[in-house]
């Protein structure tokens, strides 16, 4: 009786360390499957920010562009009304003569 409960304690001490070994090998696999996930997310994420980069380069042109064209448009503005002004005078004065 005594080998055979002597047995049983082996047996069950292998289980519990053949589990613990096999929970351990599933635990470095998630981890390095989280490892290779954080790597891949952090690929995208500099793309990403490459891409965000161009896009602000981008959007100072436009604005630069526009910047541009209102400052024209105002000196246009500006052109009109002073001949819009000269006009108004003119037909002012030619009505007092």
């Amino acid at each position: 009786m005594d080998i055979s409960n002597y047995l049983e304690a082996i047996l069950i001490l292998l289980g519990t360390v053949l589990s613990a070994v096999i929970w351990l090998v599933r635990l470095e696999g998630k981890h390095s499957g989280l490892a290779e996930r954080h790597e891949a997310l952090r690929v995208a994420l500099a793309a990403v920010q490459s891409n965000v980069d161009a896009i602000r380069g981008q959007q100072q042109v436009i604005e630069g562009d526009l910047s541009k064209e209102l400052r024209q448009i105002q000196v246009e503005l500006a052109q009109i009304k002073g001949f819009l002004m000269s006009e108004h005078d003119y037909g002012t004065r030619s009505k007092q003569i």
